[in-house]
């Protein structure tokens, strides 16, 4: 599966409700596989990095997330979880940063991922083609959330 998962500007409790960028409708399977994976990055308590760079330093980084038609300032803030910005920037074009979550961003974010506690992603709909918009919840509401849809199953 390739796709972008988009957050909003804080990891709260109450719901969020990202972008996931992809080219096709997203099945359930890989909806479970976007939450294993974020929650495995939450357990491994990466840090969060934010960098004010030139506009076109930003673009160079590989696999740099941003929002379509979305106007960033020059400078703008990249945010980077679990890689410093200025490692992205000394080697923007290194296929290694498409594992890791680098955008440009504005907002305020946490400062290790280990905050966020939990990730659930409770709701996905079709917004446009190719991009969904989901709706998912952190911390207590996401242990509650997980725990209802596992006595579910």
């Amino acid at each position: 599966m390739s796709c972008s998962l988009l957050f909003p500007n804080k990891c709260i409790s109450s719901p969020l409700k990202p972008l996931l960028i992809t080219g096709k409708p997203v099945q359930n399977e890989e909806l479970r596989k976007i939450e294993t994976i974020v929650n495995d990055q939450i357990k491994a308590e990466l840090d969060v990095y934010a960098k004010e760079v030139t506009l076109s330093n930003a673009k160079r980084i590989n696999g740099l997330r941003a929002v379509f038609g979305e106007v960033y300032p020059d400078p703008v803030r990249v945010i980077s979880i679990g890689k410093k910005v200025d490692d992205l920037l000394a080697d923007p074009d290194n296929v290694e940063w498409l594992s890791y979550s680098a955008k440009l961003c504005g907002g305020t974010h946490l400062s290790n991922t280990k905050e966020a506690k939990a990730f659930a992603l409770i709701s996905e709909e079709g917004i446009a083609k190719g991009v969904h918009r989901v709706t998912v919840v952190t911390a207590d509401c996401a242990f509650e959330a997980l725990e209802l849809a596992h006595s579910l199953d």
